[in-house]
């Protein structure tokens, strides 16, 4: 969902904090995506048998599938996962976050894994994964709270003709839209696959195969975010907190940097601009730390930059951002998801002014 060209160009001629949110939001939904690497993805089954054909066949080899297509592996030894929980009952989006639900449904995958693959694994040395990921749900990892806010936001922008847009057009659609609300479609459940990767690992080496035949920017993000995840898979204990963290670090650096949100003008930001009597959260008015006036950090350098990589700092969108849907969930980044626990996520999420060195250690002791 794009703002036309026109209606861009009104927008620009504001030139307030509200215009340049939505110049931010039009440029988020609009970004495209590219591969981070593209040697395991194929557009078709066709090109992917051809890529298992010419390699030297492992001893024992199963090759467990992922597909609500009907492709035929001819000769190969294949389990084909049919579906996630023998019932399409998964229509509320309360069972993706935490809470009693997604635990109940997470313990209903564990006893589904279980069946599916304990006998399948027994005497398998080498599992290869393929995944069509036109069969595989992105919810919550694409459609995130912030990503169906701004659907909804340009939704309505575009139902606005062009004369009537203005300052307080922009101040209203802005504060009243609300998230989309999630369309479930039958297709394999994150949590599911995730489950069923991790069981795999513990009996068998994995390698991973994407069929994208649809190359759309929901596709190709996904991919990325399930290649990030073999990766950690793949990785003894240590090497796999510490990938977890830089990744995650970086994720939300690239965002922030690239779409800036927190919009600084003379030492501003966004927040700053709009305090009141009732909002006057965050404090600081020279660069991006919001709590070094409630207690000051060490590790902030004089020009307001950090001389450490906190994760929590990183994860954080201050009060102004978060009433406008503006950052993103623990649960929605694949990697802290799949592989952090809920007090684990807590560390992550709540231990501000802290370095990678201490947070790394605290996450490991929550296990």
């Amino acid at each position: 969902m794009i703002i036309s060209k026109e209606k861009m160009e009104k927008i620009k001629g504001i030139n307030n904090d509200d215009s340049d949110l939505f110049l931010k939001i039009n440029e988020y939904l609009t970004h495209k995506h590219e591969y981070i690497e593209n040697e395991m993805v194929f557009e078709n089954i066709e090109a992917l048998q051809e890529k298992l054909y010419q390699k030297e066949p492992e001893l024992s080899t199963l090759y467990v599938v992922f597909s609500k297509n009907k492709e035929d592996f001819g000769e190969l030894d294949v389990l084909r996962i049919e579906d996630n929980v023998g019932e399409n009952s998964l229509n509320t989006s309360d069972m993706f976050y935490s809470g009693k639900k997604y635990e109940l449904k997470l313990e209903k995958y564990q006893k589904r894994v279980e069946i599916l693959l304990e006998e399948s694994l027994k005497n398998t040395q080498e599992v290869a994964l393929i995944v069509d990921i036109s069969s595989v749900s992105s919810y919550p990892l694409w459609d995130t709270i912030m990503r169906r806010k701004m659907n909804s936001t340009v939704s309505k922008l575009e139902n606005i003709a062009l004369e009537d847009i203005s300052k307080e057009t922009l101040e209203r659609i802005i504060r009243s839209s609300k998230p989309q609300e999630v369309s479930f479609e039958d297709k394999f459940d994150l949590d599911f696959l995730i489950l069923c990767m991790k069981k795999i690992i513990k009996k068998a080496n994995i390698t991973t195969y994407f069929i994208d035949s649809i190359k759309t920017n929901e596709s190709i993000f996904l991919i990325n975010e399930l290649i990030k995840f073999t990766r950690a898979l793949n990785m003894d204990k240590n090497e796999r907190y510490e990938y977890i963290y830089d990744t995650v670090c970086k994720d939300m650096d690239e965002m922030f940097s690239k779409y800036g949100f927190c919009n600084f003008k003379e030492n501003k930001c966004v927040a700053q601009r709009h305090k009141t009597l009732f909002h006057r959260y965050p404090v600081p008015k020279t660069d991006g730390c919001c709590f070094k006036v409630v207690r000051k950090c060490e590790h902030n350098n004089k020009d307001g930059t950090c001389k450490v990589k906190c994760l929590p700092c990183k994860l954080f969108t201050c009060p102004y951002l978060g009433k406008l849907h503006i950052g993103i969930r623990a649960s929605e980044l694949l990697l802290m998801r799949a592989f952090l626990n809920n007090k684990q996520k807590r560390v992550s999420i709540y231990k501000f002014y802290n370095s990678k060195e201490f947070l790394l250690e605290r996450i490991k002791k929550e296990e």
